[in-house]
């Protein structure tokens, strides 16, 4: 915990005061990340045109990831929480947001797929491609540092 509120900047006796644990801390961010992919979700199952609700979610990750590293470690935390080992059942809640996220984006795909504004193809393997470019950005920004670049936005394309 002291290396915890020596990177924050805080004394140690205010993180105690808000966590008494680290796992009660890694909650608190964990739950932070799944309330950030049910807005996505939630993004995803409106009645918005697809090809606009995919670009806007892309390039509001691209400017995101582009500004500063909030939601790379988010991205990260999301990802360990699905192997938390203390809660199994809070790991579970985790992996079914997860199973949302995909389902909900395979939806999406698929009803661009019938507008003709997404290219045929597995609407499973597209929202597993997606998502695992996201979270691969992620891990790499957090893990490589300053030596991470995060690509052009000119490859955010909607077409698949």
């Amino acid at each position: 915990m002291q290396d915890i509120a020596d990177a924050a900047g805080i004394s140690i006796g205010l993180l105690y005061r808000h966590y008494k644990t680290k796992d009660e801390l890694f909650a608190t961010l964990a739950s932070t990340a799944a309330e950030g992919m049910r807005t996505i979700v939630k993004l995803f199952e409106s009645d918005g045109d697809p090809k606009e609700l995919i670009e806007a979610i892309a390039n509001e990750i691209h400017h995101d990831m582009c500004k500063d590293e909030y939601l790379a470690q988010m991205l990260v935390v999301f990802e360990q929480s699905m192997h938390w080992e203390d809660t199994s059942q809070f790991a579970n809640g985790f992996m079914q947001i997860n199973a949302q996220i995909i389902q909900a984006t395979m939806n999406l795909i698929i009803r661009g797929q019938q507008l003709c504004q997404f290219s045929k193809g597995d609407p499973h393997e597209m929202a597993i491609y997606f998502f695992a470019s996201i979270q691969g950005l992620g891990i790499l920004k957090c893990s490589m540092g300053d030596a991470f670049v995060m690509p052009s936005g000119k490859y955010i394309k909607s077409n698949f």
